[in-house]
């Protein structure tokens, strides 16, 4: 905010947003570029896909965002439509602007290059770790502050010189920062540290998706387990076995969310953001719908379900329980695996079973191995 007034220029503060107002102020103001969250580019994003520029002249030269990733959708509409370029950029209150996009010379899903301070990223004990490793973001430089005032607590921010910005990140081999979530946010699931931004960024690829959100909800053998809620775009054609399904392709088999929820609206505060940890119960009401009991329908079902209720120690699993929502991990998701092999004399492997993770869906896959089997006289 500073930048432009100490060259001359003039800073528009909007006060509470307004997504039905945002274009009469940006038009009056004659703004030639704006810097918000991703929440609210998307909150602009839909009133201009619904109502276009309406005849309003604008002065943009470009757009800015921070504080999150934005989806190469999001950014791909609002550019076609503005007809500017949006920059991707980071900084924090103890470091006005640390990063930035140049604006031919661009990285999706990253912050951008140093502006001039310094920056490194570090392990749990402190140690400098190598291009591509993903750790904690630390900072020095002119722009950055030496301390806080009248703060101790705080003082644990610095190391070596250092500034601890709290945040997660990498670094490329031509010094881009991509942004992995906030430390405080990681999600202790049985022992496994998971950031939910990769999550998220790995949800808004898929073009059907336009919000994604990961947080922990509590959970009686594993501390944390993970969820994930989602706002599809209008008329998007995608159920959630099929995002699940396209999450087992690229996370290892502990990141991925024992349940995704499709919402209508992510809450958020004043800021345009989600309180990851407030989740749980802002969504309560979708999280915690019963499952309708389906009881096994043929001889496949019947043994599987068996092993299932043996090795979770569950009674009365339906068919449609999905293994990760009912507290399975990779050890009994292995026990499982083996005790089928045994009794049913399949060879079925691990991320088959996660490819199916209900009953159904796996006497479905175990079915068609023993046809292709006897089809081919193996059996």
């Amino acid at each position: 905010m500073f930048l432009p007034l100490f060259t001359g220029g003039k800073v528009c503060i909007n006060g509470d947003f307004n997504p039905d107002l945002f274009l009469d102020w940006l038009a009056e103001s004659q703004a030639t570029w704006y810097s918000v969250s991703p929440p609210i580019h998307l909150a602009i994003l839909q009133i201009l896909q619904e109502k276009g520029l309406e005849n309003r002249q604008i002065y943009l030269r470009f757009i800015r965002s921070g504080a999150a990733s934005l989806s190469s959708q999001t950014i791909e509409a609002l550019e076609q439509i503005l007809n500017v370029p949006l920059i991707e950029a980071y900084g924090m209150t103890e470091i006005p602007n640390l990063t930035s996009n140049r604006l031919n010379l661009r990285k999706l899903n990253s912050v951008g290059k140093s502006i001039g301070s310094e920056i490194a990223i570090i392990d749990k004990s402190g140690n400098f770790l190598p291009i591509g490793e993903t750790g904690e973001i630390i900072v020095r430089g002119e722009n950055v502050i030496s301390s806080y005032l009248n703060n101790d607590a705080k003082e644990k921010s610095f190391i070596n010189g250092w500034l601890k910005t709290g945040d997660l990140g990498y670094l490329d081999e031509d010094g881009y920062l991509f942004l992995q979530g906030r430390l405080k946010e990681i999600i202790n699931r049985g022992g496994n540290n998971i950031s939910p931004q990769e999550i998220d960024n790995l949800l808004l690829k898929l073009p059907e998706i336009k919000e994604a959100v990961t947080f922990p909800i509590p959970h009686q053998s594993l501390g944390e387990d993970v969820i994930s809620a989602v706002v599809l775009e209008e008329n998007a054609k995608i159920n959630v076995e099929e995002i699940k399904k396209y999450l087992t392709e690229s996370l290892a088999e502990f990141k991925i969310p024992s349940k995704i929820i499709i919402v209508p609206e992510i809450p958020k505060v004043k800021t345009g953001k989600s309180q990851r940890f407030k989740l749980k119960d802002t969504l309560k009401d979708y999280l915690f719908q019963p499952n309708t009991y389906i009881a096994p329908r043929s001889q496949t079902e019947i043994i599987i379900t068996n092993i299932w209720e043996e090795v979770l120690k569950i009674d009365k699993i339906g068919v449609k329980d999905d293994f990760l929502a009912l507290g399975g991990n990779s050890i009994s998701a292995t026990q499982i695996v083996n005790r089928i092999v045994a009794k049913l004399g399949v060879q079925v492997s691990l991320k088959d079973f996660l490819n199916t993770p209900t009953i159904a869906e796996m006497a479905e896959k175990v079915e068609l191995i023993l046809t292709q089997s006897i089809e081919t006289g193996e059996i």
